[in-house]
């Protein structure tokens, strides 16, 4: 039992949680080696379907489908008989157990293989395996609601500033995305092991979302301006760096150790530096730059250049330039003034 529950409540996430439940109660009783682990009611209110969510032995191919499409009788009935009543059950050929959660949320674990009656010690271990697993279970679905509160008021922060900045559609998704994809990479190849630890590469993602943010200062007439822009709006546009770390640092100082808006504050303030010191505010040279703003400087150029603009198309993917040399100079010197 102690193997069985050991680090349950450490897997804070239901992707990690769910597959790792699995192997632990097939293991607990040596009970069976074909089990699912399943969901009712974390689509829509009152939805009575059951889904799978993580699966192992003959069941291993079946995930994120519903119980009544699988051709299974026998699993569906026995699922259907778990209840507030009858939480642990344990009958020849199988076993199930029923995970309270918040919410209307239940979930379910069904083992396929068991061949005897069951003693009442297997039983008492299997309800105190169902209790631990609970609330385990219970702790990975809160987390996973406030991850996904989280990212929905972190979307929307952005989403005020991509639309005052009128960015391309899709922007903020495609930036999280490419941040996270390329801190990721970087990872899995060793670089910047001092910076990028498995902390900043699960956050930085969504972190790039607010790397704008303090564009919310800029004037409309400043950012209607066409063309080149004067020196004072400019500075005003530049600006934008210091007063979006400030906004976001403010924000993370009631948060402990390295906070998703700590990085963002880092993010924001440095994502307009360049390597090679031509940027701003603090014209800061190669690795004086932290490898977040530098992954996020670079997907953000990455996503301009792909995307289209009022004053130029997208680049193709395999071609290193959009025409001619006069156009590749007009959208450099355009892309600089505005963004870079």
């Amino acid at each position: 039992m102690l193997v069985a529950t050991t680090g349950l409540l450490e897997m804070r996430t239901p992707d990690v949680l769910f597959p790792n439940i699995l192997p632990r109660v097939v293991g607990l009783l040596g009970i069976g080696r074909h089990a699912l682990l399943c969901i009712q009611g974390d689509t829509l209110p009152r939805d009575r379907r059951i889904r799978v969510r993580a699966s192992t032995g003959r069941f291993a191919k079946w995930k994120d489908v519903d119980v009544a499409e699988l051709g299974e009788p026998n699993v569906a009935a026995a699922l259907e008989r778990l209840s507030p009543s009858s939480e642990t059950i344990v009958e020849p050929g199988y076993c199930a157990l029923r995970l309270r959660a918040h919410g209307g949320i239940i979930g379910m674990i069904y083992v396929e293989g068991h061949n005897n009656e069951g003693t009442a010690r297997e039983w008492q271990l299997l309800e105190l395996f169902r209790n631990k697993c609970s609330i385990a279970f219970e702790n990975a679905l809160l987390f996973e609601e406030l991850n996904t509160a989280q990212k929905a008021t972190v979307l929307a922060m952005g989403s005020l500033a991509e639309y005052k900045d009128n960015a391309a559609a899709g922007h903020l998704q495609r930036i999280e995305r490419l941040v996270g994809d390329i801190a990721r990479e970087l990872r899995v190849h060793g670089r910047f092991a001092d910076e990028l630890d498995e902390e900043l590469v699960e956050k930085v993602g969504l972190a790039a979302l607010l790397h704008d943010v303090g564009m919310l200062s800029v004037s409309d007439e400043t950012l209607g301006i066409p063309g080149e822009l004067a020196n004072n709006d400019m500075a005003a546009i530049q600006r934008h760096t210091v007063i979006g770390h400030r906004i976001l640092s403010e924000a993370a100082l009631p948060l402990r150790g390295r906070s998703l808006l700590s990085i963002a504050a880092e993010i924001a303030r440095y994502h307009h530096e360049r390597y090679d010191g031509s940027g701003y505010m603090e014209g800061l040279r190669g690795g004086a730059i932290p490898v977040s703003a530098r992954i996020m400087a670079v997907a953000d150029v990455f996503d301009a250049l792909i995307t289209d603009r009022q004053y130029r198309k997208a680049w193709g993917w395999s071609t290193p330039s959009p025409g001619s040399p006069s156009g590749r100079e007009r959208t450099s010197t355009r892309w600089w003034s505005r963004r870079s």
